[in-house]
């Protein structure tokens, strides 16, 4: 993988670890590129052995921007369990 790539998209990066020959790149998953460095940003699949909680001020992204691509990445692995609690009952995405 080429980490100063603009070219690549988000699909890309998850579509690019989970066939990674490096077991340590297939046991992660992408969560963004950092801004000031152009290099990826990578969450270890180990740490959902313990419980993950994400903390922000309302609006400031931790559902949409964090949480459903993680989930997402989550889902496809099919090899981790969830359990979303969103205390104040708002889905990431539009509504209508």
């Amino acid at each position: 993988m080429h980490w100063h790539c603009d070219s690549l998209r988000y699909d890309n990066w998850i579509d690019g670890l989970s066939k990674s020959r490096n077991k340590l790149l297939r046991d992660h998953f992408f969560l963004g590129i950092a801004s000031w460095t152009g290099e990826p940003i990578f969450l270890a699949k180990d740490i959902f052995n313990e419980h993950v909680w994400v903390t922000g001020g309302s609006g400031s992204g931790k559902s949409a921007l964090i949480l459903a691509p993680l989930i997402s990445q989550i889902m496809e692995r099919r090899d981790t369990s969830i359990l979303w609690i969103d205390q104040k009952g708002d889905l990431p995405g539009p509504t209508h």
